[in-house]
């Protein structure tokens, strides 16, 4: 699959609402379709860098997440602080993605939701191997992209 295959895969998307979203470590998973797990499930998920932003403005990034437990008083203080930092992004819930862009020369994705949303997902290495994953449960494919292309591997429903 090359980029422009993957930017017509992914422009089956537009108009589609954002039906699940979740922050793991400091990636961010947006949902397409149904909840993580279920059979026609599509997702994109970030590996590298990324920024959230609203009305013009960056909101939050994935370097806001690397915060160490170790820093705060408590666990329930950390996972205060965590569990605030991810819900800066919680209006993409449901939001339509009205469009995307992938850049030819870097692979870095740009996705632009309604109410002035847009998350910019960019590589931070020439070298890493993954810089976001899209998964298309119903075609059972996973294409995982880096400045050097796109791999794209099986997988089963």
């Amino acid at each position: 699959m090359t980029l422009s295959e993957l930017q017509s895969d992914l422009n089956q998307l537009l108009h589609q609402p954002v039906s699940f979203k979740r922050i793991a470590g400091n990636s961010i998973i947006i949902y397409f379709f149904d909840e993580p797990g279920d059979s026609n499930v599509v997702s994109i998920f970030t590996h590298t860098s990324w920024r959230y932003q609203k009305d013009g403005k960056v909101v939050i990034g994935s370097y806001d997440l690397l915060i160490d437990e170790d820093d705060f008083n408590s666990v329930e203080e950390y996972e205060q602080r965590f569990d605030y930092l991810c819900s800066l992004t919680d209006e993409l819930s449901n939001a339509d993605l009205l469009a995307c862009f992938i850049d030819p020369e870097s692979s870095d994705l740009t996705l632009k939701f309604s109410n002035e949303q847009v998350i910019h997902i960019f590589a931070n290495s020439a070298f890493d191997n993954i810089a976001w994953t899209y998964r298309n449960i119903p075609q059972q494919i996973c294409a995982n992209v880096s400045p050097s292309g796109v791999e794209i591997k099986t997988i089963d429903k």
